[in-house]
């Protein structure tokens, strides 16, 4: 997965770039494989990301608007997004919100981009283009306000898109993704697309919504194809988490999961999953369905706070895991947010990260909130980057002093008594 900028401009696609980049407002930059964000808006960007869904194989290209809060993925990938602009925290009204992702699906694999601007009131601009044996194919090409001289809103080029062109604008409302119209349609082009958005980018958040999260790591163990495969799987993954995990069964009783754990004796014994297993053990255990199932997709995994509930190591492990082409034959990628440090590691140790894996998220006292990467701070090859990144070398750490909280609390407690 990219973070960058895509070469081939169109005219109409020129002039909203332009908008974009004016005052600075484009997010730039390069990722590989796994992303690191840290600072005081991550959640935010993790949410924004996780309606972008997009391929991992080889490519992607995510462009930003100043400052995209939350939005529902529904909205996006639905057929009517006439609320999603105004839930982006932006200066005016008049600005306008673009999504773009590039991705690679097929056998054969073939680059696609597919982008979308938003405003309050309508979807401004729209484009899909394949890129097959590497020259660019215009599959589309939407733009509110185009004069028919210049070809009108929508304009085709070429024949890379069968679909019933015609049928499909006259369907497609001014605040709906002629995407998804053609998908619900059952365009068959346009669906494969779709699918990407929908089926193939997972999003997880360790430490909430535990008991949902644990039933789908239990669904793997009720796979009538697979159950003995990932059970042996998973009893491997929680013994190197030193949980004291030994086995795992089905309660005869109640049917429910059961870990059996190390005694003082040499022996073991099972605890009670629901009532006397630990937070952290729970969230383990919750974590190994998604990444699992992505790791054998090859597709994308959003973690909105790696580090919650999940001590460092074990998130360390997790970031090797998606390097290692062993352990990830199929090129998935892992996109998180975290506040652990310790990723960045040292070059003297075993740091899970390199630099141009790391983007850093900070907040403006304007309330916007700018995401960069690591390499604009251009951080020494042998730098620490971890106490680097903890005295503000890079920003994105809360502008607080040693001491404030306390003196703040001593102030308020000396005012009440006195």
């Amino acid at each position: 997965m990219r973070f960058g900028q895509r070469g081939g401009y169109t005219p109409a696609e020129q002039k909203r770039r332009e908008r974009l980049v004016e005052g600075g407002r484009a997010v730039r930059g390069r990722a590989a494989h796994q992303y690191w964000s840290a600072g005081s808006e991550t959640t935010g960007f993790l949410s924004w990301l996780s309606t972008a869904k997009s391929s991992p194989p080889s490519s992607r290209t995510c462009r930003l608007s100043p400052s995209l809060s939350s939005v529902n993925s529904s909205e996006v990938i639905g057929s009517s997004i006439a609320t999603l602009a105004s839930m982006s925290r932006r200066t005016s009204r008049e600005e306008t919100s673009l999504f773009e992702v590039d991705l690679t699906l097929g056998r054969e694999p073939v680059r696609y981009t597919y982008g979308f601007e938003l405003s309050d009131e309508r979807v401004e601009a729209e484009w899909l283009h394949a890129y097959p044996h590497g020259r660019r194919n215009i599959w589309f090409d939407r733009e509110a306000g185009r004069p028919d001289s210049a070809g009108g809103e929508f304009i085709f080029k070429g024949e890379g898109f069968k679909g019933e062109r015609d049928s499909l604008v006259k369907l497609t409302r001014p605040n709906a993704l002629f995407l998804s119209v053609g998908a619900t349609l059952n365009d068959p082009q346009l669906s494969v697309i779709h699918r990407w958005f929908l089926n193939d980018l997972r999003l997880v958040t360790p430490g909430r919504n535990l008991k949902s999260s644990t039933n789908s790591t239990r669904a793997l163990l009720m796979r009538p194809d697979r159950a003995e495969i990932y059970e042996q799987r998973i009893v491997r993954l929680l013994q190197p988490a030193d949980l004291g995990v030994t086995r795992l069964d089905t309660d005869p009783e109640t049917g429910e999961i059961r870990l059996w754990h190390r005694t003082p004796d040499g022996g073991e014994a099972p605890l009670d999953f629901g009532t006397e297993e630990s937070l952290g053990t729970h969230a383990w255990f919750a974590f190994l369905e998604p990444m699992l199932t992505v790791l054998d997709r090859g597709s994308v995994l959003l973690v909105d706070e790696l580090d919650s509930s999940l001590h460092p190591a074990l998130a360390a492990e997790v970031v090797r895991a998606f390097q290692d082409p062993a352990s990830n034959p199929h090129n998935a990628q892992v996109i998180f947010t975290t506040h652990d440090a310790t990723l960045l590691g040292s070059a003297v140790l075993d740091r899970p990260l390199n630099r141009d894996q790391v983007w850093i998220t900070a907040k403006k006292r304007s309330g916007e909130t700018e995401l960069y990467p690591l390499t604009d701070a251009k951080p020494r090859k042998e730098e620490n980057l971890e106490r680097g990144y903890l005295r503000g070398c890079y920003g994105g750490v809360p502008r607080v002093t040693a001491g404030e909280i306390v003196r703040e609390l001593s102030w308020r407690e000396t005012k009440a008594t006195a």
